[in-house]
């Protein structure tokens, strides 16, 4: 299974041809598809923000019903701390809402993300990046 970060699903959103390939190749690999309760977050804050949210937001629901949600729960917390701390002891902290999803992620077993935010999420410990 693979962690889809914001940045890949709002390229899908946008029907960015790199996306919706590597999209197709999961697809076509028979890929179990996750996110997490924050990636739907920054979703659906991006869908208020639009012309015509209504729409965006139906795009968003389609989208959530369609992966596995990993919440973010009790060990997501603890992974986070974890995470946090260490990170913030070697000097290289990274931006919460990342930080969040990554440890959402771990908390269900998931050590890979698809992101174009490389940079980011390469920094924290038991991620794997996979970029489109």
């Amino acid at each position: 299974m693979v962690l889809l970060d914001t940045t890949f699903l709002s390229d899908l959103i946008r029907a960015r041809p790199e996306a919706v390939k590597a999209l197709a190749e999961m697809q076509a690999r028979g890929e179990r598809l996750a996110t997490t309760a924050i990636n739907l977050a920054e979703l659906y804050t991006g869908a208020m923000r639009t012309p015509d949210p209504v729409k965006r937001v139906a795009v968003v629901e389609r989208i959530a019903e369609a992966l596995v949600l990993y919440d973010f729960n009790a060990r997501a917390a603890k992974t986070f701390g974890e995470l946090e701390s260490r990170l913030l002891d070697e000097g290289s902290p990274v931006p919460a809402k990342d930080l969040l999803i990554a440890a959402a992620g771990l908390s269900h077993g998931e050590h890979e993300v698809l992101t174009r935010n490389a940079k980011d999420f390469a920094r924290i410990p038991g991620i794997t990046v996979r970029t489109h």
